[in-house]
């Protein structure tokens, strides 16, 4: 099961994958504001990034959900940002299938 911070995190890091083989502009920015690093406390470099983030997972699932179910949360969640930098989000987390996915996730609890 992955908890709210542990979800967003695998969405940076998915979406960071990606920026570094593309060097794209624009997803480097979005990552750039969805950092998750910069601070000691839950969050993102950009607070509204993972305030919302939290709200629209935690009114869908509580505190927890599936590898799976964050999956698909995460590519909803892309879908319904509107602005240019999510954008080029959206198009890059297309890359990432749900294999990917969930080898990421069982990586991060190791």
């Amino acid at each position: 099961m992955l908890n709210t911070y542990t979800s967003f995190k695998l969405l940076y890091y998915a979406l960071d994958s990606i920026f570094d083989e593309t060097k794209e502009e624009e997803l480097g920015e979005f990552c750039s504001n969805m950092n998750p690093f910069i601070f000691a406390d839950e969050g993102s470099a950009d607070p509204a990034i993972y305030s919302n983030y939290k709200k629209q997972f935690e009114e869908r699932f509580n505190k927890e959900c599936s590898i799976s179910e964050a999956y698909e949360f995460a590519k909803e969640y892309l879908n319904k940002e509107v602005d240019i930098y999510a954008k080029h989000a959206v198009d890059a987390f297309s890359r990432v299938s749900l294999e990917d996915w969930t080898n990421a996730a069982n990586n991060m609890n190791d």
